[in-house]
């Protein structure tokens, strides 16, 4: 039969295609209105919050700062490699610079500059105003410091807690403001003088424990009890102790103080590797030491693939200040376990000056670890060639290591 149109089959076709593409017209317009539903739900949700905390007296910070960048130019908030974390007593460093991050030189503009120290409780500790224009070229790249807090003003009576720098300025004509914290800590440590690294077989260790008051000021530490116990690898306790202190301990600025001596009577008769733990309840708080350590034979002991590294540069001018440093490399894979009697770094030019030593250490050097042994810095004031030379006096022979280093005069 001949159709002018179109078939039965044809038109039944054509119903359903318009139907597939009208449920399709459906789907695409009920995702558009969950879309819509969804994103002001968002909105609503974030008006909400931000009103609740407003009304309940909450600082919504981040509803009215504006971040530190303006175009190409960044201000930023830096604590000058302290990590945001000072000592008690310990002066507060803080500086502002600001960075082109561009390449090309930029104009900045700096006008109605503030700097100030904030408590949790948003109150004003310190602030510093400067409302004159400044203005210059700044470098592609170029970082300059706007402000350093410590030609100001010595801040170094702040309580432990933590604190919020604010910086707010005028850049390049808009508003920017500036935050970043910090925290002032009581910062003590707990020492365990007479821990090895390594002892021998056969050996009998004896600790004296001392705390170490790293803040910058007198602190004073009620001391309660302290418990110390040396555990196997396999994580079980071979001896422990228990010892009631009940003391107070008026601690010096950058001070070490005695607490007491813990004799173990403990002979170590096995090889292993074990763990040292001490902890120092105090009124207020625990300090905690932990450290692992090796029981040895006497003939483990060796230097074999054992070298000395010295690191400094080889020219420099007359003036100029050179850091040394020196390490000890293991070049095997396996630990190497040396008893060092003596250690000397030296220089050799018009005279000989030591620039540091050392007696009667242990090293456990992992294989193909490294190990810094000194950290020098030295001043040259006159031209020739120098020798750096780092010497040291082990049980199995002695390693040498010296580093030719030549002084020019001035600007060369």
């Amino acid at each position: 039969m001949k159709y002018y149109s179109k078939s039965p089959e044809e038109w039944k076709k054509e119903d359903e295609k318009k139907n597939q593409d009208d449920r399709i017209a459906q789907l695409r317009a009920r995702a558009w209105k969950f879309f819509f539903l969804n994103l002001l739900i968002v909105i609503g949700t974030f008006i909400f919050i931000g009103f609740y905390l407003r009304m309940s007296g909450y600082p919504v910070k981040f509803f009215s700062r504006t971040p530190g960048v303006r175009g190409d130019i960044k201000v930023f908030i830096s604590f000058d490699g302290s990590n945001g974390s000072f000592a008690l007593g310990q002066p507060i460093d803080v500086l502002v610079y600001a960075q082109n991050t561009s390449k090309s030189e930029k104009k900045l503009v700096i006008e109605n500059f503030s700097f100030k120290i904030r408590d949790k409780s948003d109150n004003d500790l310190y602030s510093f105003l400067y409302s004159s224009k400044v203005e210059r070229k700044i470098g592609k790249f170029e970082k300059v410091l706007v402000f350093e807090l410590k030609r100001e003003k010595v801040i170094n009576n702040l309580k432990e807690g933590e604190y919020t720098a604010v910086v707010d300025l005028k850049l390049n004509g808009s508003e920017v403001t500036v935050l970043k914290t910090f925290k002032v800590e009581n910062k003590l440590k707990l020492l365990l003088s007479g821990y090895q690294p390594f002892f021998f077989v056969g050996e009998i260790p004896s600790f004296n424990v001392e705390i170490f008051n790293e803040n910058y000021k007198k602190v004073s530490v009620f001391g309660k009890n302290i418990r110390i116990e040396l555990k196997a690898s396999d994580d079980s306790v071979v001896w422990s102790k228990m010892l009631k202190i009940d003391q107070q301990y008026d601690l010096p600025a950058k001070a070490r103080c005695f607490i007491t001596e813990v004799n173990s009577m403990l002979r170590f008769d096995k090889v292993g590797l074990y763990k040292i733990n001490a902890v120092l309840g105090y009124k207020g708080g625990e300090l905690a030491f932990s450290k692992a350590f090796k029981v040895i034979p006497r003939n483990k002991l060796s230097i074999d693939d054992v070298e000395v590294l010295v690191e400094s540069p080889i020219y420099t001018s007359i003036g100029n200040t050179s850091e040394i440093n020196v390490y000890l490399y293991n070049k095997s894979k396996e630990d190497r376990f040396i008893l060092i009697k003596e250690g000397e770094l030296f220089l050799q030019g018009p005279e000989v000056v030591l620039l540091g030593s050392f007696k009667n250490i242990r090293v456990w050097l992992v294989g193909n670890g490294k190990l810094s042994l000194f950290d020098a810095k030295h001043t040259f004031h006159s031209q020739g060639t120098y020798k750096i030379v780092a010497f040291l006096q082990t049980d199995n022979g002695d390693l040498y290591k010296e580093l030719t280093v030549k002084v020019g005069g001035a600007g060369e």
